[in-house]
């Protein structure tokens, strides 16, 4: 999806417990530090709420692409 530039829908579990739906344009995926946790993260492209967004892996419940 980063190759080509497309879009993937992403079921995600916020940090309360709450399932969230996302149309995402994936930029990069990779070892990320926020202050010091590590974990794999997933950048992208909101589609919903626009801007960059950083996606912990291990949060996402449910990938799938998007139909052109």
């Amino acid at each position: 999806a980063i190759a080509e530039g497309r879009c993937l829908e992403i079921t995600y579990l916020k940090a309360a417990d709450e399932k969230s739906r996302r149309r995402v344009r994936p930029i990069s995926v990779g070892d990320r530090r926020y202050n010091t946790s590590r974990f794999k993260g997933l950048e992208a492209e909101c589609l919903l709420r626009g801007g960059r967004r950083m996606f912990r892996v291990d949060r996402i419940l449910e990938l799938r692409p998007v139909a052109a």
